[in-house]
């Protein structure tokens, strides 16, 4: 099934409140009808009355489940990163306050699951290789310092490059109509990559004060 805005809305108001008050309703017929068995002169009414209402929603779950299967599938993908709403029973839940203003590249590479999003490459401002500690490399950006480390981004000496290439890149809609159920319209940029001269690599550098985080 096409993945559109329209089908993840109704997906998760299927999922998230329809399915949960059908399995509360059964339940509770379901109590009443056991609960009033004993006062009953014809019990097998109650009983068969209990088998149609059994029937009748594993009918309706199984049918909510198989529209909703795309949707259940992709869903763990949709998180603070990309989205400022989170589906909740009955509503949604804001979370824009937690969105990642700086997403690494595992987020940015997540978020490409969706199949709403698309990676775009991004232009960097220049950057100067400064050196590096044990932890972090170090660069100037407008004349300020930035430390960047390995945990997310690849970083490398190569003989070809003769200045610092950034790899930067975004995820965004391609879809914009997502927008109007909390997706963003852009997650990114990140670096995925930074190349460095193959002549710097020997550079060391311990910043006086605490640089920014590139």
């Amino acid at each position: 099934m096409p993945i559109t805005s329209h089908y993840w809305a109704q997906s998760e108001k299927l999922v998230d409140s329809l399915l949960p008050c059908s399995v509360l309703l059964c339940l509770l017929l379901l109590f009443f009808l056991f609960v009033t068995l004993p006062y009953v002169k014809k019990k097998k009414y109650n009983l068969i009355a209990m088998l149609v209402l059994t029937v009748i929603e594993g009918i309706i779950a199984s049918s909510i489940l198989l529209y909703a299967t795309d949707y259940r599938y992709l869903r763990p993908y949709a998180s603070r990163v990309n989205r400022s709403v989170e589906s909740r029973f009955l509503n949604y839940l804001d979370i824009s306050t937690l969105q990642e203003k700086k997403p690494h590249k595992d987020m940015v590479q997540e978020t490409l699951r969706l199949p709403f999003y698309q990676l775009v490459d991004e232009t960097t401002e220049p950057l100067i290789y400064l050196g590096k500690s044990p932890d972090y490399f170090y660069f100037e950006k407008n004349k300020k310092v930035y430390r960047r480390d390995t945990l997310h981004t690849k970083i490398s000496f190569s003989k070809k490059v003769n200045a610092v290439i950034v790899d930067a890149k975004s995820a965004i809609l391609t879809d914009n109509s997502f927008t109007s159920i909390g997706f963003y319209p852009k997650v990114g940029p990140t670096i995925f990559s930074i190349t460095i001269p193959k002549n710097q690599e020997s550079l060391s550098y311990f910043p006086a004060t605490k640089p920014g985080e590139l």
